[in-house]
C-alpha cells in the first residue's frame, strides 16, 4: 500500500556497479499474484505479491531484458 504510481525508485544490480540507476513506477497490478498453498500461512496473507512495472533511465544501455535488479522504493514496511 506504500508503493504509488510515478514514485521514484533506485535500481541497482551486480552488473551495474558504477552507480544506482533511477526509475519510476509505471504500473501496479490490481490483484495479487498467485501464492502457492505450501508457503501461505495466516501471517503471510498480509504479504501478498503484486506485479510492479518500473521505467528505468539507462543512458549507458547496460540493462538488458532478463537481467535481475534490486529496486529500492525508499519505504519501510513498518511505516504506515
Amino acid at each position: 500500500s506504500l508503493i504509488k504510481r510515478d514514485m521514484l525508485v533506485t535500481v541497482t544490480g551486480d552488473f551495474v556497479s558504477d552507480k544506482p540507476l533511477v526509475g519510476a513506477v509505471e504500473y501496479i497490478a490490481t490483484e495479487a499474484e498467485f501464492t502457492p498453498k505450501n508457503i501461505e500461512s495466516k501471517e503471510s496473507k498480509q504479504e501478498m505479491v503484486y506485479e510492479v512495472h518500473i521505467s528505468i533511465v539507462d543512458p549507458s544501455g547496460a540493462i538488458k531484458p532478463g537481467m535481475y535488479l534490486d529496486a529500492d522504493f525508499g519505504v519501510n514496511a513498518n511505516e504506515k
